[in-house]
């Protein structure tokens, strides 16, 4: 499946329009990429609040193609509406014991709102671009802002955790063997919201196709430069296998 996702600016209202073309599944790491075939375009639109005195509107339905075969049973399903992502960092589910309910009561309405009916067949993308699950990935940008505030100081806020929590982890540990239990508890954190809130969609919505929008890696702000782009979707396909195995279509 190739996402391309697009903002657009339509009477003052910013929206964004994602338009799918789906084909041939992905081949595995090492093989030949098969040729070409058969494929679609599914359309879809998510629209903000209006703003006072505008009246909304459904871009998805009031954007006509023709006679072009554009089909739009697919949803978008963003960070800001679909659960709880903990854009601060895991260490916000891990000091919760209750975080993890909350965001599946909030999941399920989401997916009741926008798959409304239970036999509902499509695509159903989850859009969580806060953060890569995976620590080689994050880039940690220092903050003094504390550990709620929705900053790029992820690593440091997961250190500081860990340091305060679960300081056994790191008894009788050199500098470099602490950085590795950071890294593997992060990563356990990290996959285990991610697969759970997967496994969640795919229950209540069993015939629809799910899968992480930008998994993997595509250019989209064009800071991935043409010939490092194979290089990093690869390593993201090596490093985070286990995200790939359990999406339906990506």
């Amino acid at each position: 499946m190739v996402s391309l996702l697009r903002p657009f600016r339509p009477i003052a209202r910013l929206a964004w329009a994602a338009a799918l073309t789906c084909g041939l599944a992905a081949p595995a790491l090492g093989q030949t990429a098969p040729t070409p075939g058969e494929f679609k375009v599914y359309w879809a639109v998510a629209s903000g609040n209006p703003a006072p005195g505008e009246r909304w509107r459904d871009w998805t339905a009031s954007i006509q193609f023709g006679e072009a075969p554009i089909h739009r049973n697919i949803q978008v399903f963003y960070e800001w509406n679909t659960g709880i992502f903990p854009a601060a960092g895991m260490h916000v589910v891990e000091m919760d014991e209750n975080y993890m309910t909350r965001h599946m009561d909030r999941l399920r309405r989401t997916v009741a709102e926008q798959f409304p009916d239970p036999n509902a067949e499509g695509y159903g993308a989850l859009d969580y671009e806060g953060f890569t699950p995976a620590w080689d990935f994050i880039i940690n940008v220092p903050s003094n802002q504390g550990p709620l505030a929705h900053d790029l100081d992820i690593k440091d806020d997961w250190r500081d955790f860990i340091r305060e929590y679960r300081p056994h982890l790191l008894t009788g540990l050199t500098a470099e063997l602490q950085e590795q239990v950071f890294a593997q508890t992060f990563n356990e954190s990290a996959r285990r919201f991610f697969l759970e809130t997967l496994a969640e969609c795919k229950r209540l919505r069993p015939n629809v196709k799910w899968g992480y929008y930008l998994y993997p890696p595509r250019r989209y702000y064009d800071y991935l430069r043409a010939d490092r782009l194979a290089a990093w979707r690869d390593r993201h396909r090596r490093e985070l296998t286990w995200l790939y195995d359990a999406m339906d279509v990506f």
